[in-house]
Parts: structure tokens; C-alpha cells; sequence
């Protein structure tokens, strides 16, 4: 008697392309959106960079209301801004150090 095999459990050569086209598609879309994410790290890097030129520059101030009165926390932004501004440069880095070269 010939045990009969689940049809989700049996695999052909035709069953294996399709997967073959699905992986090379995911893996597609992954650099795409490998892409993406580096684009937005620099628009990011750059509007950061404005809004930190335009606190150092006076043109604009950051107030805090502690109830008793606004705070002039605008130091404590452009020293947050530039925290960010350089975990952005280091995820860039690490992007072109790895990114494979053409």
C-alpha cells in the first residue's frame, strides 16, 4: 500500500521557480526599501541641519511653559538636533561601508 502525501507537503520543480522569482522579488523590494530608507536619512539629516542653523542663528527660540513662566530651552534643542544629526551620519556611514561598490 503506497502512503498517500499531503498535497501542501509535495514539491515539484514547478513549485520551486515560483518560490525562486517570489525570493528575488522580496529580495527587490528589500533594496528598494533599503533605498527609501537612505533617502529619508538624508532629507532628514538636511531639514534637521536647517532647523538647527536657524536656532544657533537666533532667528527662532524654543520655550518651554514650567507654570511659573516660559524657558528658553532652545540650548538643550540644538544639542538634541546635533545628537541626531550624528546617529543619522553614522547609520549613512555604515550604509556606504557596506553598500557594495559598482
Amino acid at each position: 500500500m503506497r502512503a498517500q502525501v499531503p498535497r501542501s507537503l509535495s514539491w515539484s520543480l514547478s513549485h520551486y521557480i515560483p518560490i525562486q522569482c517570489m525570493l528575488a522579488a522580496m529580495q527587490e523590494q528589500e533594496m528598494a526599501n533599503e533605498g527609501n530608507l537612505v533617502a529619508w536619512c538624508k532629507r532628514e539629516r538636511e531639514s534637521l541641519q536647517m532647523q538647527r542653523e536657524m536656532l544657533q542663528s537666533g532667528k527662532f527660540h524654543i520655550l518651554k511653559d514650567e507654570g511659573s513662566g516660559q524657558i528658553d530651552t532652545t540650548s538643550e534643542s540644538i544639542e538634541r538636533i546635533t545628537a541626531n544629526i550624528n546617529e543619522l551620519d553614522a547609520i549613512l556611514a555604515d550604509y556606504e561601508a557596506s553598500a557594495p561598490r559598482a
